[in-house]
């Protein structure tokens, strides 16, 4: 039995700061960075995740872990893959590209610290994500996924400074999904303006809302 995975594509909107053990010499977006903003994201959105899959039993793993898996059982429903091909074309940060915002030279200064220049990935760089899963996945798992690749392409972001703006990414498309699921939640980047854009978002947190009753999803437009 062939093993069931699909591809989604997130574009970086802003320069995304991510490395390895050497981060001044290559900016790496590696997949457990990916899933570590993953499981964040899921722990957002399900009020259960640290509920048991079968209530009673102590030795039932809790979703979180059914979901991502554990040391004490073992791996999760989905492994993913990384075609980062076009996220080879790093650059190096520069104060100085940016002379007129001073906003952007403040949230980065750390970047330059010590005559160090951080390697990014710059903004416009798809990153290709596929998830590939272990077993059939059941509906719990399939809208939890669903969801926490929703808000991390939606309001989320990977890397250093991701709380100031840097590394944020745009979901794309959900790729060759075949899951009714997808066809709920709809992606906002790419409609025509910004009011077309918060409805469509706000579509989405609604079908979040019948997804998991329990959260409090509420996010208010300034």
């Amino acid at each position: 039995m062939s093993m069931e995975k699909f591809t989604v594509t997130l574009k970086t909107v802003t320069p995304l700061f991510l490395g390895g053990a050497k981060p001044d010499e290559e900016a790496e977006l590696r997949a457990s960075s990916i899933k570590g903003a993953m499981r964040f994201w899921y722990r957002a959105i399900d009020a259960d995740y640290n509920e048991r899959v079968e209530s009673g039993k102590p030795d039932s793993p809790t979703w979180e872990e059914k979901i991502f898996g554990s040391a004490g059982t073992g791996q999760g429903c989905f492994s993913i893959r990384l075609k980062d091909d076009s996220m080879k074309d790093n650059k190096e940060w520069n104060h100085d590209d940016y002379p007129n915002k001073n906003g952007v030279r403040y949230l980065s200064f750390s970047m330059c610290m010590g005559g160090n220049r951080r390697k990014y990935i710059p903004p416009n760089a798809d990153i290709h994500i596929t998830l590939a899963f272990h077993h059939k996945p059941k509906d719990k798992e399939k809208v939890s996924i669903l969801a926490l690749l929703w808000l991390l392409g939606h309001i989320g972001g990977l890397g250093s400074r991701s709380r100031r703006g840097f590394g944020t990414v745009a979901l794309q498309s959900w790729g060759n999904c075949q899951w009714d699921e997808c066809n709920m939640l709809r992606i906002a980047h790419g409609v025509q303006s910004g009011d077309n854009w918060w409805k469509t978002f706000n579509d989405g947190l609604n079908v979040l809302k019948e997804w998991f009753p329990k959260s409090n999803v509420t996010i208010q437009q300034n």
